[in-house]
């Protein structure tokens, strides 16, 4: 796992990066996405006032709503007739955002006398007054317009909420460099797969063996090693073909007759080696001539080596075990 892990590190990375390209993209119109209103609120004493050009600091088009104890007013005009028609009156001077939940205000003292009822004036463009609470939409116009609050019990809730479009401008360009980059991962694997499978001398479909390279004759051919014969013989087979060409396991041939049979022919073979059952298998199977190293170890265990250049046949892709067999005889 950790070897396939570092073959592929480069297409990895591609990943995790076209990963976290493609959920950025995604949550950048989800979850990233700001809220297409802003619902700011404040409290102001008796008589409040909106700076111009508050009313359209976030979008053209406001909701202006009012809450407080008995009868509370909003009205929209000029900036020029609200600030006569507050005049010295103490006020609430609402500035704009402190935050985006939060209006910035100021209070501006002055003198504290009776108001007349501003909804009774006709100075203004757009009003609206009510027991507890008042509402206006309010749509921008050209000009400088001001808001004015008025509460006749005391204190009151303000609250200012701008609706606007919200574009997601990174979706797509973020979506789409994640795609590019994933499928740059995927050929960066794929090239990995390819290259690893020329350098191990295999083609997609063919299995895994432990094959040598020796020279027979003028030829150049793989041959399996050790561990791809004894692999072969544990699982019954006689042969092994690497790249077209067969050769011998030394798997012994057994002609089963019956089950009487097979044990006495077994046991005469035995006897006749002059050994156990598992000494006259391991005499009877002769190692395939591959390097110098392999050669004297096999002869230091005592067993026969056969030099395939006196074997394969000039054009042939399988090995004369007859000859094999008849070299077997000569050793013993």
């Amino acid at each position: 796992m950790l070897a396939i892990l570092r073959r592929n590190i480069i297409a990895l990375i591609l990943g995790v990066i076209g990963l976290c390209l493609l959920l950025a993209g995604i949550a950048s119109a989800t979850i990233w996405k700001p809220s297409p209103t802003v619902t700011a609120t404040t409290t102001v004493q008796r008589l409040g006032v909106t700076r111009p050009g508050v009313l359209e600091l976030i979008a053209k088009d406001v909701d202006i709503k009012v809450k407080g104890k008995g009868n509370v007013a909003i009205m929209v005009g000029r900036a020029r007739d609200v600030n006569g028609w507050v005049g010295q009156a103490s006020h609430t001077q609402i500035n704009g955002l402190k935050t985006f939940t939060k209006l910035d205000t100021k209070e501006v003292a002055g003198k504290s006398e009776e108001l007349p009822d501003p909804t009774q004036s006709d100075m203004w463009l757009q009003s609206d007054s009510a027991a507890g609470s008042a509402h206006l939409k309010w749509q921008n116009k050209e000009g400088s317009f001001s808001g004015l609050i008025y509460s006749a019990e005391g204190p009151a809730t303000v609250q200012l909420a701008w609706h606007r479009t919200v574009s997601t401008p990174w979706l797509w360009p973020l979506v789409i460099a994640g795609i590019v980059v994933l499928l740059l991962a995927a050929l960066a694997a794929w090239g990995t797969h390819r290259a690893y499978l020329k350098r191990s001398g295999r083609s997609k479909g063919e299995p895994e063996t432990d094959t040598v390279s020796i020279n027979v004759g003028s030829r150049k051919i793989e041959a399996p090693g050790r561990k791809a014969l004894r692999q072969a013989r544990e699982r019954g087979e006689s042969e092994i073909v690497v790249d077209g060409v067969s050769f011998p396991t030394g798997l012994i041939p057994v002609v089963k007759e019956g089950p009487a049979a097979e044990e006495s022919g077994e046991d005469k073979d035995e006897v006749a080696a002059g050994g156990s059952k598992s000494e006259a298998r391991a005499g009877s199977s002769p190692a395939l001539a591959l390097d110098s190293d392999s050669d004297a170890k096999a002869q230091a265990e005592g067993v026969p080596v056969v030099d395939l250049a006196n074997h394969f046949p000039a054009g042939s892709t399988k090995v004369d075990l007859t000859k094999l067999k008849e070299t077997k005889k000569e050793q013993k």
